[in-house]
């Protein structure tokens, strides 16, 4: 799902920084189409409660913007969801105010002191994960490894960062990409170039979850004629499925709980084939939950006729028993 701001406001008008909390989704949806106050700052305290407050801009933050945020997304996230219901995930508790959301697009609306090559007015696509820059990963281009990325929308480092699901956020300037990335001779090349006119801030913001597919389908190998299998459905599944297709994949099927996440996939022919496993109890053990990823394994390929496994298996679900599962349905060489 995707939120967006169609009426930004003029740069003039820009004296205070508010954002919301996705505590209600629907809520957060109404606020946005309706124009919210520019004075009311929202973020998500704890569990089931809601702080409010105000923020000023502020120009002189080195080497960081302010962005517009006109497109985000909402992609059922399991984070989010459990932030959301329980105030924590996994290990990582809340223990501040936290802005939830992570892929997003806008514009620049203010720039801070050492930024040398973004302007107000720029369209930019943010990247959630914040790295450090200075360890050996970082130097050597492999900065999804980095020991010390910080991520938006996440209570795993403290104090926390905010995420996107706010109208202006404050982001480092690295991490802003007004360019597009192209592979040429296994070389990878950046190219700096403003995001084109023919690319809405919604497309823009699908840059950060599609560059994660990118990669992880160039480390699996992902050439034409592979088979594929996408476990959940959400933003990333579905990405998942349309780079699947791009590449020549000549069998690409998924896997979701949700019927109607299954039924757009399909619709829009990003599968050729969908299963949707009914709800069922929690596994109590860990060794009723691997007979059960077994069980669902051996189910899912007899339905998709691939008694063999696939070539390929995208895992987007985040959820335990599905990741299991995602071992069991892979072709074993």
């Amino acid at each position: 799902m995707y939120l967006n701001a169609s009426n930004p406001p003029q740069f003039s008008q820009l004296n205070h920084v508010y954002f919301f909390t996705p505590h209600t989704t629907i809520c957060c949806c109404s606020i946005l189409r309706q124009g919210p106050s520019p004075r009311a700052t929202s973020s998500l305290a704890s569990q089931a409660r809601l702080r409010s407050s105000r923020g000023q801009v502020d120009r002189s933050l080195w080497k960081r913007l302010y962005v517009f945020v006109i497109y985000l997304g909402l992609s059922s996230d399991r984070s989010i969801v459990h932030y959301y219901k329980h105030g924590r995930n996994g290990d990582f508790a809340v223990r501040q105010p936290l802005v939830l959301g992570h892929e997003a697009a806008g514009i620049v609306t203010a720039v801070g002191a050492g930024v040398a090559d973004l302007y107000v007015g720029q369209r930019v696509a943010i990247e959630a994960g914040i790295m450090c820059r200075d360890c050996n990963f970082c130097r050597d281009g492999r900065y999804n490894l980095c020991k010390s990325m910080r991520f938006c929308s996440s209570a795993s480092a403290f104090p926390h960062v905010d995420g996107t699901l706010q109208s202006r956020m404050n982001h480092p300037a690295h991490v802003l990409h007004p360019y597009v990335l192209v592979k040429i001779l296994h070389q990878l090349i950046q190219i700096f170039l403003s995001l084109p006119a023919n690319c809405s801030y919604e497309k823009a913001a699908l840059a950060e979850p599609l560059s994660v597919l990118v990669h992880a389908s160039r480390r699996a190998g992902l050439t034409k004629g592979h088979s594929v299998l996408v476990l959940g459905t959400g933003a990333i599944g579905a990405l998942a499925c349309c780079l699947a297709k791009s590449l020549g994949a000549s069998r690409i099927a998924a896997i979701d709980i949700n019927e109607s996440r299954l039924d757009f996939v399909r619709r829009n022919g990003f599968a050729q084939q969908v299963f949707c496993f009914p709800p069922t109890d929690k596994p109590r053990t860990a060794e009723e939950q691997l007979r059960k990823a077994k069980e669902n394994a051996s189910m899912a390929l007899s339905a998709f006729g691939k008694d063999d496994g696939f070539d390929i298996v995208f895992e987007c679900s985040g959820a335990e028993l599905c990741i299991q599962m995602s071992v069991y349905v892979s072709i074993i060489c």
